[in-house]
């Protein structure tokens, strides 16, 4: 799987994560159901990210790189 297809999971995942989170919060504020989910939704992705933001050629950790970069900046390979 290249990068950029990697970077549109994170992206849809992050955006499912985020409605789930809002829902749960919002219908289940009473009981700490809807915390525990939205907890264990917010885990889960950084764990997603963890493992997916990774360049595919030197296998560092992209944490800071901006969406729109081109090319590794540990090992200066393309992104694709």
């Amino acid at each position: 799987m290249n990068f950029t297809v990697k970077k549109r999971i994170l992206i849809v995942i992050g955006i499912v994560f985020a409605l789930a989170l809002l829902i749960f919060y919002r219908f289940f504020t009473q009981t700490t159901i809807g915390l525990t989910i939205s907890f264990f939704l917010l885990i889960a992705y950084f764990i997603l990210t963890l493992i997916l933001r990774r360049c595919p050629h030197c296998n560092s950790y992209l944490w800071k790189l901006v969406p729109f970069a081109t090319h590794c900046p540990y090992c200066g390979e393309e992104l694709k």
